[in-house]
């Protein structure tokens, strides 16, 4: 029997959903596959033994500031003594976000994207994150306060793996409440992924309700520019969550733009609920499953806007053309979810990369 033991903050986010989501839905996958995962919340005597140590970044979320940077590295250090390998899951947002001392102190480290060109986590990126950085570039957008950030010892590259992404979470009307009930009670029952929503009859053009301020300017400048080029034709107001989803249902096209990443949770309920993904060019990273097939599965404009009023009006303008996209979208993330054959192959891949 192979042990792998999570040190985990638990369900505190939708990535913390997708990440351990799977992990206890494939339970039985994992127990043919002589496979026990079990999870903790605190780094007891029982937590080391195991085969597989996995580190979930969240439980290190304010680890590595200059106070408890050492402190960390120790408890790092006197891990990776205790077990076979040390694995650290990274539930950041960005592809460009590489925590270097994490890296380092790691056997391997896990990304739910990654940059297809490892070379470039050598470089520094203003704000830490590839789009910020062309931002700031091509159009001089400045932060008040610009991160500082160590960047990884090349050496270390070949341990950043891609592992999976936030699909694997509930991202349906009842999603929340369901996740909810599952930290209240345990039941996995709770956990059950939502049933794709076939429905191509849509009465609204464009869903593109968000949040267009951040922090940071390099980060919400695409957001704001967005809002800016629509805002007279389309509303960007937040509204209740009923009339959200009563929108989304009825709308051809979901804008969904980067936020503290590229990936999005609007990217999944626009495939959930059949709509047409627009979204900023994603070929830049790497991602497991990769729903994002860029003239297949969703519709991409260009980072600097230049085409996106254009690639806009041709979707509303011939959407029987491009209802196919949604169609696409939806039995891939269909297949994704609710095939028996996907959950082996997601069980099967897990171990590969955690043993390689």
């Amino acid at each position: 029997m192979i042990k792998i033991n999570i040190l985990t903050k638990g369900f505190v986010s939708a990535n913390s959903y997708s990440f351990l989501g799977p992990l206890i839905n494939f339970k039985k996958i994992f127990s043919d596959l002589g496979v026990k995962i079990s999870f903790f919340f605190s780094a007891n005597d029982n937590f080391y033994d195991c085969d597989y140590l996995i580190f979930d970044s969240k439980f290190f979320k304010y680890s590595w500031g200059k106070k408890e940077l050492e402190k960390t590295k120790r408890f790092f250090i006197n891990s990776k003594k205790k077990t076979n390998r040390l694995i650290f899951f990274d539930l950041s947002d960005s592809s460009s976000f590489i925590i270097a001392d994490a890296l380092e102190l790691s056997d391997v480290y896990l990304k739910n994207q990654i940059l297809k060109n490892k070379k470039l986590y050598l470089k520094k990126f203003y704000g830490r994150r590839i789009f910020s950085d062309y931002y700031n570039k091509k159009f001089g957008v400045l932060d008040p306060e610009p991160e500082k950030f160590k960047n990884p010892n090349k050496n270390n590259l070949k341990k950043i793996k891609v592992a999976w992404n936030s699909c694997f979470s509930n991202y349906s009307f009842f999603g929340n409440y369901l996740m909810k009930l599952f930290q209240y009670t345990g039941n996995p029952l709770f956990l059950k992924y939502p049933k794709i929503r076939r429905n191509y009859k849509r009465k609204e053009e464009l869903s593109c309700r968000m949040n267009i301020e951040y922090s940071k300017k390099s980060i919400s400048f695409q957001r704001q520019k967005i809002s800016e080029l629509l805002k007279q034709n389309y509303s960007f107001d937040k509204v209740s969550r009923i009339r959200y989803f009563s929108e989304l249902k009825r709308s051809k096209v979901v804008i969904s733009p980067f936020g503290y990443g590229e990936i999005n949770l609007k990217d999944f309920e626009a495939f959930l609920y059949g709509c047409v993904l627009f979204k900023p060019c994603m070929q830049h990273l790497e991602t497991w499953p990769n729903l994002y097939l860029k003239n297949k599965t969703y519709v991409s404009f260009k980072w600097d806007f230049s085409d996106l009023i254009f690639k806009l009006n041709a979707i509303l303008e011939n959407f029987d053309s491009y209802r196919k996209y949604a169609e696409n979208a939806q039995i891939l993330y269909d297949k994704i979810l609710h095939s028996d054959n996907f959950s082996e192959l997601f069980c099967q891949r897990f171990l590969k990369i955690i043993r390689n």
